[in-house]
């Protein structure tokens, strides 16, 4: 039997449950990934922020950007790129890219939920880093939209609950 990990997001909302295939699946797209597009580091982003999996290219885990600390900031670009494509009246959310002076980032939608997170260097072909996203978020959607449909409801132990009978903790009274 397959087993699950427990992959909970930074949201406090809800846990995603991952089986350790899926997220070797995950790992191992994102090696290829690495490896076609001389990227140095891919992750994959909830929309809150968590990271979900990542991968680094092994020799350049020091001077690559860490993606649980780009993982909140990019959550909130991609927040407000599909904020921002929803009163432009774009359907989906946009891909963006941020070039930097020596590091740049591609931010791919994979759904309305998952970002994919590239981090390259000078010198790197974007629209090869652009495809190479492309074709990971696709081989991914499946797996995430049954991701999805499994998350369960995070629940905080009794002692958290919050007495108000307003505000943002009104969901757990």
């Amino acid at each position: 039997m397959e087993s699950a990990s427990n992959v909970q997001a930074s949201s406090g909302d809800y846990h995603l449950n991952i089986t350790t295939e899926t997220a070797r699946e995950f790992r191992g797209m994102m090696r290829n990934f690495l490896a076609g597009t001389e990227c140095e580091v891919v992750a994959l982003i909830e929309r809150s922020g968590a990271v979900i999996v990542n991968e680094l290219k092994p020799n350049a885990a020091k001077a690559a950007p860490d993606p649980d600390s780009l993982g909140v900031l990019v959550a909130g670009l991609f927040a407000t790129t599909q904020m921002i494509a929803g009163q432009l009246g774009e359907p989906s959310s946009p891909e963006v890219l941020c070039h930097g002076e020596e590091c740049h980032l591609l931010v791919h939608p994979v759904s309305d939920e998952f970002a994919l997170l590239a981090a390259f260097r000078d010198g790197v072909a974007v629209g090869v880093v652009r495809l190479h996203a492309k074709q990971v978020a696709e081989g991914m959607l499946g797996h995430l939209g049954q991701i999805m449909r499994s998350r369960s409801t995070y629940s905080p132990p009794n002692e958290a609950v919050a007495e108000s009978t307003e505000g943002p903790f009104l969901q757990y009274n």
